[in-house]
């Protein structure tokens, strides 16, 4: 097996966009909660800018997790969570899903 060296920072960016993803969701659930609270008041325009900032965060939240799905493994550059394109879930593991590099972990 050859190894190759890995890209500069491949770990803090997983770890960057990971945290963006979190962050997104839990704010899109803020923002939903604040758009229901408010819609039952006068102020309307203080749900239409909460259900836009919600809007928002859903789409930071999707391309984050677009992004991390696709993550290459830094040792063996397949993908770092998926077996298969679409027979497996891809949901996030500890270890790539073929040579068995842990998150984190130096190749």
């Amino acid at each position: 097996m050859i190894i190759l060296d890995p890209p500069p920072g491949v770990w803090a960016r997983y770890r960057r966009q990971r945290r963006l993803g979190v962050g997104a969701t839990l704010g899109f659930l803020v923002l939903v909660a604040t758009t229901l609270a408010a819609g039952h008041t006068a102020a309307s325009w203080l749900a239409w800018l909460a259900g836009a900032g919600a809007v928002l965060c859903l789409g930071i939240a999707m391309q984050a997790a677009s992004s991390e799905a696709g993550l290459q493994c830094p040792r063996c550059r397949r993908a770092f969570f998926r077996r298969r394109a679409w027979l497996q879930p891809s949901f996030p593991r500890a270890r790539c899903a073929h040579c068995g590099l842990r998150v984190g972990e130096a190749p």
